[in-house]
């Protein structure tokens, strides 16, 4: 499944104004894959979601941990890249993907228009 270039992108000062642009489309995509005991995923889904320092974070962090019983795969999306839409894609893509379909790339993304329309202006 390939990442969405807004979740690569980082907050940037362009003169005084704060400009989400730096876009890193060659940046691995990084996932914390563990092996956990039951017993600590409360503790572990509690501390997962922290405050994201968006001039130097990724807009994203993703871990998957299996434990005795069960997978578990833990999403942080800051808003500034993600909305309840996208959620809805990703879940949707992350579900074909599991299942062996083969995924589209989207031909157009917001990012291209973003693009476009700063060089309209």
């Amino acid at each position: 499944m390939e990442m969405h270039p807004y979740l690569k992108t980082r907050l940037v000062l362009v003169g005084e104004e704060v400009m989400q642009q730096q876009r890193r489309d060659g940046q691995a995509v990084e996932i914390l894959v563990k092996n956990e005991d039951e017993s600590k995923m409360k503790s572990v889904m509690t501390e997962f979601v922290q405050p994201f320092e968006l001039f130097h974070d990724d807009m994203y962090r993703f871990e998957i941990y299996t434990t005795q019983s069960a997978v578990y795969l833990q999403v942080d999306i800051h808003h500034i890249a993600f909305d309840g839409v996208s959620m809805g894609i990703f879940l949707q893509d992350l579900k074909h993907a599991l299942e062996g379909k083969d995924l589209s790339p989207e031909t157009v993304s917001a990012f291209d228009v973003s693009l476009y329309e700063q060089e309209g202006s």
